[in-house]
């Protein structure tokens, strides 16, 4: 499990020195802060995140514009490339009014929303939590 959060932290290191950081203005509710971010303007995105070396963990937050009925997924594949193997976090309104959050793992290509189900990623997730306010899905894990 420790490859996978090291290949994150890893990931997220490249993506910080490859992107304009116009993500830094964005705030968090509870006052999260996030030491790093990018800007991924093509999905009207941000990913942030915080790698703590001494312990090998990451926490990481997606901000994602998106309608208040609508959902929103982050993925990675800690072991190849593709939709194939990959890790991901979604979150979408739930049946009590409440956003919802799922992990699941993708196994084939053709998704289809009966196919996806809340179950354990390839590496540990501690917590997860999202929130929806301003035409943004707040995703931290």
């Amino acid at each position: 499990m420790k490859p996978a959060v090291i290949f994150l932290g890893l990931f997220l290191s490249a993506l910080h020195h490859c992107a304009a950081q116009s993500c830094v203005n964005d705030t968090f509710s509870g006052d999260k802060l996030y030491d790093s971010c990018s800007s991924l303007p093509y999905l009207n995105a941000s990913l942030h995140w915080n790698y703590h070396p001494s312990n090998g963990t990451v926490d990481v937050a997606y901000r994602a514009l998106q309608t208040s009925d609508g959902w929103v997924a982050w993925a990675i594949n800690p072991n190849g490339s593709g939709m194939i193997g990959a890790n991901a976090f979604l979150a979408f309104p739930g049946s009590n009014g409440a956003v919802t959050v799922y992990t699941t793992q993708f196994s084939s290509y053709g998704v289809q929303p009966s196919d996806v189900k809340d179950e354990n990623l390839t590496f540990a997730v501690y917590s997860r939590e999202s929130e929806y306010s301003d035409g943004y899905y707040f995703t931290m894990f």
